[in-house]
């Protein structure tokens, strides 16, 4: 009696990603969602790896175009280099592309909605194939546009914002709707807050910072975390912390059940880091 989960749609996409374009390739989350891209001379292949039914928005460097899906019979849209789609039950997408082109409706927001944002952002919504669009903010009035339309989000802390799309075409109709996370306000000047945290590394564990080298000494400091994001306090005189992962759920924290951890960072004056290429070990 054997396993044969190696003979699964899911885990068959995951090898051959694996193994095409293994020197190219691009990493980046969206929500929970997290993609890799391989570039080739003759084509570019996308994983992306969700939750099932997860709608995945985000900034890529691909070609306009429909990248159709494996294990996840769907099709995802390239437009002005932003990959939009939404996965199916299993979770999973092996995309190839592109095909001939954008045909029918699609919509492409930018940025993507991802982690938790600091200061106000600009939203730019693309719309290719409508007969009629319009977005609206936290359920407010609905704004016609065509094509394009750009406004300003944020400025007030701790707040969630959503911004829905309505788009209505030949070939059907489409609602997404974007949520916009923005960081609660800190306190006090020593707030530290670690953007881009990648997803492999973080996912289903608990994080701590191990901070050093003021009058408190060295210590754990546990932070929030927001999506992709860490927030934690530092204290004056601090010069560098470490970020640590432990198992789900720990409250009380030991070098010795430590998973993983970051190399030492020192402490900028701005207090926000990105560790989208942070080496963890």
């Amino acid at each position: 009696m054997g396993i044969d989960d190696w003979e699964s749609a899911a885990v068959m996409a995951v090898n051959s990603f694996a193994s095409y374009g293994s020197e190219n390739k691009e990493y980046l989350a969206s929500g929970s969602a997290y993609a890799a891209a391989a570039f080739g001379e003759d084509e570019t292949s996308v994983l992306l790896v969700g939750f099932a039914s997860e709608s995945f928005s985000s900034k890529f460097d691909l070609p306009d175009g429909e990248y159709l899906g494996e294990v996840s019979e769907t099709v995802f849209r390239s437009l002005d280099g932003i990959l939009c789609g939404t996965l199916d039950s299993s979770g999973i997408a092996y995309l190839h592309g592109p095909g001939e082109g954008i045909s029918g409706l699609s919509i492409a927001v930018d940025p993507a909605p991802t982690g938790i944002f600091f200061d106000a952002i600009e939203v730019r919504i693309r719309v290719s194939g409508a007969l009629s669009s319009s977005y609206s903010i936290d359920g407010g009035d609905p704004v016609s546009f065509e094509g394009t339309a750009s406004f300003s989000l944020g400025g007030k802390k701790d707040a969630t914002h959503v911004v829905a799309v309505e788009a209505h075409g030949e070939t059907g109709s489409l609602s997404p709707s974007y949520s916009y996370v923005f960081a609660a306000e800190e306190e006090g000047a020593y707030a530290q807050r670690v953007m881009n945290l990648h997803p492999a590394e973080t996912e289903r564990r608990t994080l701590a910072a191990w901070v050093w080298g003021g009058p408190s000494g060295s210590r754990f400091v546990e932070g929030k975390r927001e999506g992709n994001a860490l927030s934690f306090r530092a204290e004056e005189g601090d010069t560098h912390f470490t970020l640590a992962s432990f198992p789900e759920g720990t409250s009380s924290f030991a070098w010795e059940e430590k998973i993983r951890q970051t190399p030492g960072i020192a402490i900028v004056s701005s207090g926000v880091y990105d560790a989208s290429d942070w080496a963890w070990f």
